[in-house]
């Protein structure tokens, strides 16, 4: 380095000097007076024209050089061009879902997975149970649903019971015996969960749930999810055996079963209701005949001893007991509603609501709960001069995983997590680390 320096210091002042020589002699050329250069210094000048020569042809090798080597490094880079900028060492990150990011992730959770039935084992969980719906909210709409029908028939039966008697005093031409107040509370209507099975949509809404599930940069979802104890292997850690509530179909129909007939005990008992609310406009016909005569001939008389044989608000209870009856009425109406975004009835829901509030309710049974806390992947890309590109794929997952008793005690709860790891995408060098080709 220093070398070049005085080297090209030494040039310039050769230079110059030559420079100065030749006006010199331009000058005296043209000045008669000027005495001629002496041999000496003929030979100085013909030395210093010779060394300026040999500057400009080494400073004209050297620019061919140059040339030269950004002729190559162009031909080696032709993406590039001749306007090679060096490398920054900057790695950058691709965005691109790719299906080699998906199967990072899927490995990541085939190892959550293998601890998951390894702490199992632990624990000598055994039999795990699965289901789509909040199990808390199935058990209390299922509460509510038969505490409703069970209230319904025995409103209906009550209601009954009292339009019999009262047609039968009226028919008897006694006087009542039945107090003011019972008569339209035996027939009032009943509402459950705060009014939330008012009329066939109110019925039909207490049977939906809505839930959302939003992902942003999750890609994995319910179905790997659900699927991920079946990644276990056989030994040393064994999946346990899972059974899917929702679709136990042996206790479903059962269930179904068990509820047309409690909504069949509705139907008959509102038949019978609807018939002694007609026998009671029947047989007060004569006698509302008669208290319009009495009391269009001003007779006090007769029209205060047929008012004795006419229970008091017995309009009031004619009026709940129809409600009463229309109440009924739409839920028979609605427990058979098929729902159009569903595709299911009232009937079959309550069903499965039943069937899961019974499976909880057993002691013995384990409900296995994994809610997916984050699952991502990520490509790597490595600019490397003169050579291809570098690509790698990494993936994570982690989970929740609880088992949860009918107490809503944890029996077990873990969150678990595994990133897999900068996994170069050569599926040729098989020496190297590689994404799995298949899982089979």
């Amino acid at each position: 380095m220093g070398k070049t320096i005085c080297f090209r210091k030494y040039s310039e002042m050769v230079v110059a000097a030559f420079i100065a020589l030749l006006f010199c002699h331009n000058t005296n050329a043209a000045d008669p007076n000027t005495p001629l250069p002496t041999p000496d210094q003929q030979k100085q000048m013909d030395a210093l024209e010779l060394q300026t020569a040999l500057v400009i042809k080494e400073t004209a090798l050297v620019n061919a050089q140059t040339a030269l080597r950004k002729a190559k490094v162009g031909e080696d880079t032709p993406t590039t061009g001749n306007n090679v900028t060096p490398l920054s060492g900057a790695v950058n990150g691709a965005e691109t879902l790719t299906f080699a990011m998906y199967v990072a992730s899927i490995d990541s959770l085939k190892s959550v997975a293998q601890q998951i039935c390894a702490d199992f084992k632990a624990n000598k969980i055994a039999t795990v149970y699965i289901t789509t719906r909040n199990v808390p909210e199935a058990a209390a709409k299922d509460v509510a649903l038969q505490e409703y029908r069970e209230q319904l028939v025995q409103r209906l039966i009550s209601a009954k019971t009292r339009a019999d008697q009262t047609t039968n005093m009226i028919k008897r031409k006694e006087a009542t015996t039945i107090s003011t107040e019972s008569i339209p509370a035996v027939a009032s209507g009943i509402d459950i969960a705060s009014g939330l099975m008012r009329g066939v949509a109110g019925i039909a809404s207490f049977f939906k749930t809505e839930r959302t599930i939003k992902s942003q940069d999750n890609l994995l979802g319910a179905n790997e999810i659900a699927g991920a104890l079946t990644m276990c292997q056989q030994t040393p850690n064994p999946p346990p055996i899972i059974i899917d509530a929702d679709g136990d179909i042996d206790t479903l129909v059962s269930q179904v079963g068990l509820i047309k007939k409690e909504s069949n005990d509705i139907s008959e008992n509102m038949a019978r209701l609807g018939i002694a609310l007609d026998a009671l406009v029947d047989a007060r016909a004569p006698l509302d005949q008669e208290i319009a005569a009495a009391t269009k001939d001003k007779d006090q008389k007769k029209l205060d001893a047929l008012k004795k044989q006419l229970p008091p608000s017995v309009a009031t209870f004619q009026e709940e007991a129809s409600k009463l009856y229309e109440a009924a009425q739409k839920y028979l109406d609605a427990i058979y509603l098929v729902d159009k975004e569903t595709g299911l009835s009232p009937l079959i829901v309550s069903a499965q609501l039943r069937a899961l509030h019974e499976r909880a309710k057993d002691p013995e049974s384990n409900h296995l709960v994994l809610a997916l806390l984050k699952s991502s992947g990520y490509s790597l890309t490595t600019k490397r001069l003169l050579f291809n590109d570098k690509v790698s794929y990494a993936g994570g997952v982690a989970l929740r995983v609880s088992i949860i008793q009918k107490d809503g005690t944890a029996k077990y709860d873990r969150i678990l997590f595994n990133q897999s790891g900068w996994i170069p995408a050569n599926f040729d060098d098989m020496k190297a680390a590689t994404l799995p080709k298949n899982n089979f």
